[in-house]
């Protein structure tokens, strides 16, 4: 979080050491920390390094073992795939944990964030049928959390696909670059979602 990734990385190596102790024995208990670890920040420092990691994390057994180590890993993978504009690789990882019996114990605010997540890809993809029917149902599923103020940056994302989606010629509509550049302002600096809604507002329309 202070940027100091490449001290981060010397303590995740002193805790992979620590892990080989006596015998290995509590190596599978922080083995997931020791990938979080160097995920986190090969995703600042090297996006292709921390696919690798998380590609060798996801055929590990121990990580297969725990539901909630999966959501890790392909979500993950997933973030670092649309960071690299490679949206079909991006949906694939995203729909394994939307599958996974862990997903319902997820909290309500996080899944409603990978559902917006999902929306930004499959808007990505041009897959506009899909999206038309998905935002429905995304509003209906999360109707009374999309009330609350703390969550007016959700509700405006939605809205402003929504609008990008009906619209002719998005990047030309009045209307939907007030919603867009409003929200744009609100959120670039916003890290509390999947991916950074100003971030991406301001690559689409150019802004």
């Amino acid at each position: 979080k202070n940027g100091k990734h490449d001290e981060s990385l010397s303590y995740a190596n002193i805790l992979l050491e620590a892990m080989d102790e006596y015998n290995g024995i509590l190596k599978d208990k922080y083995l997931f920390y020791y990938y979080n670890s160097l995920v986190i920040n090969y995703s600042v420092k090297n996006s292709d390094r921390a696919i690798e990691i998380l590609l060798e994390a996801k055929e590990n057994t121990v990580i297969q073992k725990l539901p909630m180590y999966n959501v890790f890993v392909y979500l993950n993978l997933s973030v670092l795939y649309f960071g690299k504009q490679r949206f079909k690789d991006a949906l694939k990882n995203l729909v394994k944990p939307l599958l996974e019996d862990a997903y319902s114990n997820l909290d309500e605010a996080f899944r409603l964030k990978l559902s917006i997540f999902e929306l930004i890809i499959r808007f990505e993809l041009e897959d506009i049928d899909y999206l038309e029917r998905k935002i429905d149902r995304v509003i209906k599923e999360y109707k009374q959390l999309l009330k609350r103020i703390e969550y007016k940056h959700q509700h405006s994302m939605i809205g402003l696909i929504r609008s990008m989606v009906v619209s002719d010629h998005f990047k030309k509509d009045k209307k939907v670059l007030v919603l867009a550049k409003k929200l744009m302002d609100e959120t670039i600096q916003n890290e509390s979602n999947i991916v950074n809604y100003g971030n991406w507002i301001k690559n689409k329309f150019s802004l």
